[in-house]
């Protein structure tokens, strides 16, 4: 189970009801930050060093033939960065639902012959092939709410080939601006913007991507070694 431990300031604001949200509206945040911002954050958080993506990098190259790879949410291109520079040929789709994000990246990654980034939600997103490794990194499965969380596990499914997998990055302890009751919901605010997330346990998850058919949940922890060190983990969800 995982455990959150919330700030002191969390603790004295007034607790929430849970909040009904969306993906799309926690797409706010992303249009007010300035550029930069999360690329300093990776910075802090030693995330630059791309530790999530190295643990991963030999199950990704078991793909010998054809390989594509999905990545929902591009954000500043930090994880584009590094699977261009190591998958040289393989077929990268990123799909980023805030235009502003894509406007700012930088040219030689959005250039890239072999790589597409299209302004789209993953729950309206339906692949031109079959995918072998679709990536969710950096906390952004909790900013889906639960119904999106069921609906985004069951459509990445569809889309992979057997043996494919998708990967959740999730932090080990949370500290926000305020929780709900039951503490499943937290509001975080950066730069004077909130987005809300919904939490979910490692049970939670085991049980959810079972039910909608992925053969294993693989969990592989890690630490960020930036400023800002953090307990994280992976979370493989393989298709049979």
């Amino acid at each position: 189970m995982t455990k959150f431990a919330p700030s002191e300031r969390a603790l004295r604001c007034a607790t929430l009801r849970a909040p009904m949200f969306t993906n799309i509206e926690n797409q706010g945040l992303y249009r007010a930050i300035p550029p930069g911002f999360l690329k300093e954050r990776a910075k802090q958080l030693g995330l630059d060093h791309f530790p999530d993506l190295e643990i991963l990098r030999e199950k990704i190259a078991a793909f010998q033939d054809d390989l594509r790879i999905l990545e929902i949410g591009v954000g500043e291109g930090r994880a584009l960065e590094w699977l261009q520079q190591n998958f040289r040929s393989a077929s990268i789709v990123g799909l980023e639902a805030c235009e502003k994000q894509i406007e700012n990246l930088p040219t030689e990654l959005t250039s890239n012959a072999n790589t597409q980034i299209l302004n789209q939600d993953i729950l309206d997103f339906e692949p031109a092939a079959p995918i072998h490794v679709a990536l969710l990194l950096w906390s952004a499965f909790y900013e889906f709410n639960p119904e999106e969380k069921a609906e985004l596990l069951s459509r990445v499914y569809r889309m992979l080939v057997p043996g494919g997998f998708l990967v959740i990055d999730l932090p080990r302890e949370f500290f926000a601006e305020a929780l709900s009751d039951k503490g499943e919901f937290q509001v975080h605010v950066y730069g004077g913007q909130q987005i809300f997330h919904h939490l979910i346990s490692d049970e939670e998850l085991d049980r959810l991507a079972k039910r909608l058919g992925f053969g294993s949940v693989e969990k592989r922890g890690y630490q960020t070694l930036g400023s800002v060190k953090q307990e994280r983990a992976l979370f493989i969800l393989t298709k049979a």
